[in-house]
């Protein structure tokens, strides 16, 4: 059976936050699990994205990346240890 994705587009994997995905295309502040902290755009993150290549699968949410204007820093859900919009 083939299942299509959601209306959003996403197939949705073990590897989403529905907090985080619901601040994706907004400004934030994040405190990550190491102490580091990091203020910018907050995106999801599929393979397509990660390798930056259209070709590959930009369905399945693997991640989560922020952008900074220096930096794009990609991470897991689980490295956040607080995240408030800006």
């Amino acid at each position: 059976m083939i299942i299509p994705p959601p209306k959003d587009g996403y197939a949705h994997t073990r590897a989403e936050s529905e907090k985080l995905t619901a601040l994706a295309g907004k400004s934030v502040f994040i405190k990550f699990a190491d102490g580091a902290v990091a203020a910018g755009f907050l995106h999801i993150d599929t393979a397509a994205t990660f390798a930056n290549c259209p070709n590959y699968d930009n369905k399945r949410i693997i991640g989560y990346y922020l952008e900074t204007p220096t930096h794009r820093i990609h991470f897991k859900k689980s490295h956040v240890k607080r995240i408030e919009e800006r």
